[in-house]
């Protein structure tokens, strides 16, 4: 190859990398070693298709407003307006000069016309942890008056990380959280960076779980119906959606809530999530509100997410960051519909990265010498 056509190639090949690298989709580690030839080697590392597909895009935000149920004014700024400027120093916050304004709190957003909305985003302050909201709803309203419709639930982690919640998409106007807890048990406190809303997903978002294989896996839980049926926590991994796990109900009285159930999966895996089937023969056992827990020995454990789920026999999924598990465990709170001290599941599934490694759930794109790598190739530069 001629050096001219050498050179040409070389230059073309800079400028696609350097429109990757501007547009977040590829970095680059140097190595400072050479090659014999003298060449000096660089890896470049590019996210997998799946992570460059198109995700829910932030809406605009110009005209909005903030309120909040209370704000601090005396102390600081707090004012519920400052999650819409664009400025991750300045911050929304309950009042807290005494006498703090007690648990929940909420701040709402007024988007001005009714749109298409599919997603939240809540940035906690970089200032400091108090306020960190735990336990939290979002609710949707397109006049403002009503008390809305709840679109999504669960509990943050304790974690300045910006948190994305998305749910099926919803014409809206008004949206508001509901800050119940604060993460950290901190105070009766509730704070905020910025708050985004999310536009409707016009493409299937690319898979980032899968269902993990169930062979050899074993249920057991605090109990377990076999008198007066069978209610064995074995029927949750059976494949059949008409034999169930039942908490014990006779002889008399019940077994009291709260009830887990347990699966150990014979190996550690990485888990990312957990599916529950209600039983679909009647109500009675819907899972309501409920823990998750993970532990690698049995007896260490760690709860990865919490929620209250709705009295319906659909499945339910709840989503967590992955984490390395032998053992995870469904602990039921109550009964969905309040009908007695009973849990009862038809299937269990747990959810793990899809094969090739984990895709998580990708924001903007942003250059980072430390992301995790994908798919790397070598580009050698020549002297």
């Amino acid at each position: 190859m001629s050096k001219s056509k050498w050179r040409m190639i070389r230059h073309t090949a800079v400028v696609l990398v350097g429109l990757l690298l501007i547009s977040g989709y590829v970095t680059v580690t140097w190595h400072h070693s050479a090659s014999a030839t003298g060449s000096h080697h660089g890896h470049i590392t590019m996210l997998p298709a799946a992570a460059m597909a198109a995700a829910p895009a932030p809406l605009s935000r110009i005209g909005w407003t903030a309120s909040a149920s209370d704000e601090e004014t005396s102390g600081e700024n707090g004012r519920a307006s400052n999650v819409l400027d664009g400025k991750a120093g300045a911050i929304w916050h309950s009042k807290w000069t005494a006498p703090a304004v007690p648990l929940p709190h909420t701040i709402r957003i007024d988007t001005k016309v009714t749109q298409s909305i599919s997603g939240f985003r809540y940035l906690p302050r970089s200032s400091g942890a108090n306020g960190r909201i735990g336990s939290f709803e979002i609710l949707v309203s397109t006049n403002g008056t009503t008390q809305g419709t709840l679109v999504a639930s669960g509990t943050w982690a304790d974690t300045g990380d910006e948190k994305s919640v998305t749910f099926a998409t919803v014409s809206a106007q008004y949206v508001r959280l509901r800050a119940i807890t604060e993460a950290g048990n901190r105070g009766p406190w509730s704070s905020a960076a910025a708050i985004n809303l999310l536009a409707e997903q016009t493409a299937p978002p690319p898979p980032t779980t899968r269902v993990l294989p169930r062979s050899g896996w074993v249920a057991s839980a605090s109990d377990e119906e076999v008198t007066s049926g069978n209610g064995r926590a074995a029927n949750v991994l059976d494949g059949s959606a008409a034999t169930i796990w039942h908490s014990r109900w006779s002889p008399a009285p019940a077994a009291p809530l709260p009830q887990s159930l347990t699966i150990d999966m014979g190996v550690e895996n990485q888990v990312s999530g957990f599916r529950y089937l209600p039983r679909s023969d009647g109500s009675n056992g819907r899972v309501g509100a409920y823990s998750i827990d993970v532990s690698s020995n049995g007896a260490t454990w760690r709860v990865v997410t919490s929620g209250t789920w709705p009295d319906t026999s659909a499945e339910k999924t709840a989503n967590f960051t992955a984490v390395s598990a032998w053992y995870v465990r469904l602990t039921a709170t109550t009964e969905a519909g309040n009908r007695g001290p009973w849990s009862s599941a038809a299937e269990i599934n747990l959810l793990g990265p899809p094969p090739g490694g984990t895709l998580g759930s990708w924001g903007r794109p942003s250059v980072s010498r430390s992301s995790r790598l994908r798919r790397r190739y070598c580009l050698a530069i020549g002297s």
